[in-house]
């Protein structure tokens, strides 16, 4: 029995030894953030197809805060989970951010709390606010429907105009309307609405018929920013969306290519269709007529080394910013995304690119914004080759 004691001592004295190890990097961890204040939690939702989610980090254990079938979009926004979430920013201790990129290094959008002068900010800091009442950025990402079938992104061609499915995205899609969108919702106000990141508004039926319901009797101004893979938005879309179209301030057009044999390859769109959709985006940009107009290039294996033709391609087109990212398996062929993905070292195509990301170009001027993303990270290693 006394033996049995001693076991029973030691086990309780090493998980205390063990308890308290795994404390003080916490409580280490809690000092470092001490003085920083993440927006995003305060200002962010997206919407998928299954859940509510107020965190770009896609490995926080917290960043989904409701399922679409089983809450409203507002107990979603205001909910006991997005509240959790807020107070861990609000108290210094990020316990739900530990993978974040921008936690270690004190990057944007962490900002510190003495810098912050934005009033609406300041309030939510001061007072420990964790009920918000506007939402700076709805993000609409639920219907996968699209004109194009990337191998990146899915297998076959997603159109959804009827069925159960349908049924169930378009009673999601109401309730948005009437929590988010409408004259006297629940909310104060939604700053910028963007749609989508999961198919096309254009090829899709949900957001066509949002998009066309929106006018500015029953809806409260607010911003629209517009993701597409540009094909089929042709002079003739943006008419039939004149109730609307003044509110569109940002489109963002993911194209893939310079070449037409690369686009085909990759999109299997109409080049010649979209070639002339990005010329009349640039005149509605030079006009004034939208706010912000940006390219995107998702690098792999095909088109990586038409990455400085992409960047001229945006000065010509007067955008305002090139964005490019790594390829990654989002819904699509995971064979085929790991036989493209060349910014991965095992690629035998990978030291390539690190040369070819030398290159000054990569740095941007003046006259245009390059965003490498993920590319980033590679362009040191490129230099100590």
């Amino acid at each position: 029995m006394e033996t049995l004691y001693f076991m029973l001592s030691n086990i309780k004295k090493k998980v205390f030894q063990f308890s308290n190890s795994l404390r003080k990097p916490i409580e280490k961890r809690y000092k470092n953030h001490k003085g920083f204040f993440c927006p995003v939690p305060f200002e962010k939702l997206w919407v998928n197809d299954s859940h509510y989610t107020i965190c770009c980090l896609s490995g926080s254990p917290m960043r989904h805060v409701g399922e679409t079938n089983l809450i409203n979009p507002i107990d979603a926004w205001n909910g006991e989970k997005t509240k959790a979430f807020r107070k861990s920013i609000l108290d210094g201790s990020f316990r739900f951010c530990s993978g974040c990129p921008s936690l270690a290094p004190k990057v944007p959008p962490l900002a510190r709390i003495d810098e912050i002068n934005d009033p609406f900010y300041a309030d939510i800091i001061q007072n420990k606010r964790l009920t918000v009442s506007k939402i700076g950025y709805l993000n609409l990402a639920y219907d996968r429907s699209c004109n194009l079938k990337c191998p990146s992104c899915r297998t076959q061609f997603i159109h959804l105009s009827e069925g159960p499915e349908y049924e169930r995205l378009k009673t999601l899609q109401n309730k948005i309307i009437k929590d988010f969108l409408l004259k006297n919702n629940n909310i104060d106000k939604v700053e910028y609405l963007k749609v989508t990141g999961s198919g096309d508004p254009f090829g899709s039926k949900l957001y066509m018929d949002l998009l066309k319901s929106i006018n500015d009797k029953d809806y409260p101004p607010f911003n629209i920013t517009i993701l597409t893979n540009g094909v089929l938005l042709t002079e003739k879309t943006w008419s039939e969306l004149s109730c609307m179209n003044h509110r569109i301030k940002e489109i963002e057009i993911s194209v893939d290519a310079v070449q037409e044999e690369t686009y085909s390859l990759i999109r299997g769109g109409s080049w010649k269709i979209l070639s002339k959709n990005l010329r009349f985006i640039s005149r509605l940009r030079n006009e004034g007529r939208i706010d912000f107009f940006k390219i995107i290039m998702v690098v792999q294996k095909h088109n990586w080394k038409e990455m400085k033709d992409f960047i001229q391609m945006g000065k010509d087109l007067n955008v305002d910013e090139i964005s490019f990212s790594p390829i990654r398996p989002w819904s699509g062929n995971k064979t085929h995304c790991e036989k493209s993905a060349v910014h991965v070292p095992s690629h035998p195509e990978y030291h390539s690119l690190l040369d070819y990301l030398k290159d000054p170009i990569f740095n941007g001027d003046s006259s245009v914004k390059i965003q490498l993303g993920a590319l980033q990270s590679l362009r040191p290693i490129s230099q100590k080759k």
